[in-house]
């Protein structure tokens, strides 16, 4: 994800992300990885969000993923994606002001989660529904998947199982 919404939003120019983040995280905590191999050195908590401005959208960034310092591969899990939602719907329920939120299916690409498009999508819905009965998020939640999703899963059955 992060990759293509560079590539679409920013034609993959690093620096005019970098100084949005870089004004968005300048009160937090990161921790410098002084033994990664590659990419950026400084590391921020699971559920770190950053408020981005793209034109006249906003999008919230967040942090879903670990890194192996070694090879650069990303990983999650379902408590480190829990997690990350949790401080999602957090930041949501600031910066939405009542207009919807649309959601990509997180944990599907390079995260590492290896959970089929049903589990991944359930576990979304749960953690907005747990969310939403402590306090409201917002009316309307987007959850957009991918074409080749629409295959691994039937929403039909999503949907009644939601409404059950």
């Amino acid at each position: 994800m992060h990759g293509a919404f560079l590539k679409r939003h920013f034609s993959g120019y690093q620096e005019s992300i970098d100084n949005q983040l870089a004004a968005e995280l300048k009160n937090e905590e990161p921790t410098e990885v002084a033994d990664k191999s590659c990419g950026k050195k400084l590391c921020y908590s699971i559920g770190t969000t950053a408020l981005i401005r793209v034109n006249e959208e906003r999008y919230i960034l967040f942090a879903l993923s670990k890194t192996n310092h070694e090879n650069c591969k990303v990983y999650s899990d379902v408590e480190l994606m829990w997690r990350a939602l949790h401080r999602l719907w957090q930041r949501a329920r600031i910066e939405c002001n009542g207009h919807p939120l649309t959601l990509p299916l997180v944990g599907s690409g390079l995260s590492g989660l290896n959970l089929p498009t049903r589990d991944l999508l359930n576990l979304v819905i749960l953690s907005a529904i747990t969310e939403s009965k402590a306090l409201e998020i917002t009316q309307t939640i987007r959850i957009l998947l991918r074409r080749d999703r629409f295959e691994d899963t039937d929403l039909r059955e999503v949907k009644e199982h939601w409404e059950a």
